[in-house]
């Protein structure tokens, strides 16, 4: 039997400047940047992990396995990853259980699963007990960049319907009511009422009112979801705009840990859980 002990855990940043930044409702983004952690076993299988940082703060990712995390794996058996998870977790209670303690922590988890998986030679779905062999899919998109005008973005979405998608999501939440209203006509005409149009506001506002008024605009273009029009942390207006909208509200991308998503599902707050391995 294979020697499934992890012997070292490695984890360093990689970063790619955007050559032509976009921008979402409340930021431009001038990089991608990524946290990759290999876990290595003493039978020489290597699994790998990863997790985005947007811009900024990859060094606290990195300190966060190099100086807590990396001492609870190291000599462990690789195929106990429910027990590693909890005792990663426990250890950094004190310093994040969200942020960037918590994306640290899933990258050593991501990288586990991936060892065990290509240590008996399955992908990782089909060692989960998975069995569909495609999922739909849909294009991400519709950012915000200068000189980009609602034909351009219309001309977008239709590429990735002709490539072949039946759903595409574009952003909203950076300009005022009119032009954002121009945005939506644009891409509904352009791709045609059977394609899926997914909605995603980064965050962008900051009372139910405005939320409100917004969606009332959007209900007459058909989309099929509304994402994070507030902040992470505002769950009593996410469940206000759900039990005043027609558009199904959805979030979590932010969110961590199972406890979290309970409570966004308890309070009605989405309808739709995006959660981020």
């Amino acid at each position: 039997m294979a020697d499934s002990r992890v012997t070292e855990v490695r984890v360093r940043a990689e970063r790619r400047a955007l050559l032509n930044p976009p921008s979402f409702s409340t930021r431009t983004v001038p990089a991608r940047i990524f946290v990759v952690v290999e876990v290595h076993r003493a039978d020489g299988t290597v699994g790998e992990g990863f997790t985005p940082c947007n811009a900024e703060g990859s060094r606290v990712v990195v300190a966060a396995v190099d100086e807590l995390l990396r001492d609870v794996v190291v000599g462990e058996d690789s195929w106990d990853v429910e027990r590693l998870w909890a005792a990663m977790y426990q250890k950094v209670l004190l310093h994040g259980r969200v942020g960037s303690v918590m994306r640290a922590l899933s990258a050593i988890d991501i990288a586990l699963w991936d060892a065990n998986a290509r240590s008996v030679g399955l992908p990782l779905w089909k060692l989960l007990g998975g069995h569909a062999q495609t999922v739909p899919a849909y294009a991400s998109g519709g950012y915000y960049f200068e000189g980009k005008d609602a034909s351009g973005l219309a001309d977008e979405m239709e590429s990735y319907v002709q490539a072949g998608f039946r759903a595409v999501k574009m952003k909203v939440g950076r300009g005022d009511l009119r032009s954002e209203e121009a945005r939506i006509a644009a891409v509904r005409e352009r791709v045609g009422p059977d394609v899926l149009v997914m909605l995603d506001a980064n965050n962008a506002w900051a009372d139910v009112v405005t939320a409100q008024r917004m969606m009332a605009m959007f209900e007459k273009y058909d989309p099929y979801w509304i994402e994070e029009p507030f902040s992470p942390d505002d769950k009593r207006s996410h469940a206000a705009l759900a039990a005043r909208t027609s558009v199904p509200v959805a979030t979590g991308e932010i969110e961590a840990g199972r406890w979290a998503h309970l409570e966004l599902l308890g309070q009605g707050s989405a309808q739709i859980l995006q959660t981020d391995a």
